[in-house]
This record gives structure tokens, sequence and C-alpha cells, in this order.
């Protein structure tokens, strides 16, 4: 589980400086950002530290304790100065001792983040949801509430999130459209499959390019077709099709590093986790596959 990124912290101030300052058209907001450059973030004069500003150090702390005692009692801490710091409630939901106390948490969390941010919020600001700081870790938690419904089989509420993220932010920041057009595929929903990806033509990801094979094969296309939909794909990751056929074990011991925080586009790691995510939906059309491929 990851903190909430450091720049996103400093920005958060910075925009408050900002705000303190006046600051609000183009040549203001270039002039002070110019200042900025080559200065030592501790020259910096943030002020006071709000509530807020403490909430978030105590999170950081919670995630460098070294039990997980330690950790929920600065994480409550750090809910006592800030009641609707949803982050504190996703690194709860981490570090829960079942699954239903982690679902109950994450539902906690979104709800109070979501009355924190107001009605008006998801009227004016609706299609910048990741473009927004202060609107960010909503959409963390409800990434985390859409996973969790999933994993606990709830799908139904689980799309629905994943759905409303994608009208929120149709720019996709956090790659929400891979992992539901899986599910999509899963649930054998054809018609939202085909809208979805309209609206990303130039996605080029592995995910996305395996899923439009997949799909091309669930629905019967022209051989023709499912082999350009296959050469395509193999060009984004050449190893996801030889783990579907073959399964994990054609790997070499000690070929993947599955604690890394970094994925190689294009790598084995990355295949693998696509592979174990999807292959309950390439099951019953590997066959077929494996005959296209030797036609």
């Amino acid at each position: 589980m990851s903190k909430r990124p450091m720049n996103e912290n400093m920005m958060s101030k910075i925009l408050k400086i900002m705000e303190s300052e006046g600051i609000s058209d183009e040549k203001g907001i270039t002039e002070f950002m110019n200042n900025l450059v080559g200065k030592n973030i501790d020259e910096l004069d943030f002020g006071a530290q709000t509530d807020e500003d403490k909430s978030a150090e105590l999170l950081d702390q919670a995630y460098e304790a070294h039990t997980k005692t330690e950790a929920r009692s600065l994480a409550k801490s750090a809910l006592k100065l800030m009641p609707h710091n949803s982050d504190v409630y996703l690194f709860l939901a981490g570090i829960a001792p079942n699954e239903k106390e982690s679902l109950k948490l994450l539902k906690k969390g979104y709800k109070l983040s979501k009355a924190h941010l107001g009605p008006a919020c998801f009227i004016e600001d609706k299609g910048h949801f990741w473009g927004m700081i202060e609107t960010r870790p909503y959409m963390r938690i409800k990434l985390a509430l859409a996973q969790e419904y999933l994993a606990q089989e709830s799908v139904t509420d689980g799309i629905g999130h994943l759905k409303e993220m994608l009208d929120l932010n149709p720019n996709d920041n956090q790659g929400v459209r891979h992992n539901y057009s899986t599910i999509l595929l899963r649930e054998e929903d054809y018609v939202s499959f085909e809208n979805l990806v309209s609206k990303y033509p130039e996605d080029g990801s592995s995910e996305w390019l395996h899923n439009l094979l997949l799909f091309n094969l669930k629905t019967g296309k022209d051989i023709k077709v499912i082999k350009e939909s296959m050469e395509e794909a193999k060009t984004s990751n050449p190893n996801i099709l030889t783990f579907l056929m073959e399964g994990p074990d054609a790997l070499a011991e000690g070929d993947l590093d599955l604690e890394s925080d970094y994925i190689t586009v294009g790598g084995k790691e990355e295949a693998l986790f696509y592979v174990l995510d999807a292959l309950d939906v390439w099951e019953d059309h590997l066959e077929k596959l494996s005959f296209i491929i030797t036609k």
C-alpha cells in the first residue's frame, strides 16, 4: 500500500500559499513557480501547521511504524485531527484483520470523504477529479472500495464505482478502465465494453490490447480480425500469450520480482499480473487461440 505521494502533499501546501497571497491569474502563478526554482523546501514559509498537516504527518508515521498496534494508534490520532481523512481509512483497511473489517473501514472513509467534498463538487468539478488535489483522496478510496467489493464478489457494487470514477475523471489517470474492461468481458457485457473501448482509441497498453483480442475471440470475429488483433497485442507484451498458453510454470525460477514497486511495461511481471487477473475469462477460448496461432 502506497503513501500519499510526497509531491502531492507539497503541491497542496504550495496551493495554500498562493491562495493566501491572492495569486490566481496565469501570470502570477508562473512568477510564483519560477521563484521556487532552486530553493530548498525548508526555505519556504508554509505558515503554522494546520490539523490537516498534522494528520498527514501522523499518517506518514503510521506507515513507518514497527507494529500494527503502533500503526493503528497513530492512524487513530490522525483521524482525531481530521475525521474525513480517507487516506487514513485506506491505510487502516490495509492492515485490517479480515475482509469484513476492511470493507467496513473503506465504506466509512468513502462516506466521510464524499460528504466533506459536498454535492456541489460532484457537479461543478465533474470530469476533473484527478486534476484537483483535494479530490484525489476521494478517488483513491473509491478505487479501493471498488476493488474490495469485487474481491468479495459484490460485482454490481464494484462496477458501479468504477463506472462513476470514469465519469468523474475521463482522463483516467488511475488506469481504472483496464481492470473495468476485464470485468465487462467476464460479465459478457459486450455493449458496455465496446462503449468503453470507443472512448480510449489511443490506448496501447498490454492489458487493453489483450482484452480487445479476447473480445474478438468471445464474440466470434473473423479469423483475419483476430490475427491482426493478436499481432498488435503481442507487440505490447510478448509474454502474455506465452503465459496464457503454457501457464506461469513456463517461467524460469528467479525470473520474477513480484515484490518490486515497479512493473516494467512489456515485462514478465506485467504479463503475470494480467494473466492471474484474467485467466478465468480466457480459459474457454485458449483452444481456439491455439488453433489460430498454429494456422
